[in-house]
């Protein structure tokens, strides 16, 4: 007989937060390039 959890798994939660971090990552790379850009464009 099997119990009906109603929460999330360990797993779940990981995979969760794995993805937030990717994109946190990507979206914080993608600033630094704008930045860069930025900085360069004004310097000529």
């Amino acid at each position: 007989m099997q119990q009906k959890s109603s929460g999330f798994t360990l797993v779940e939660v990981a995979i969760v937060l794995v993805v937030i971090g990717l994109l946190l990552g990507g979206i914080l790379k993608g600033q630094e390039l704008i930045d860069n850009a930025r900085a360069r464009s004004l310097g000529r």
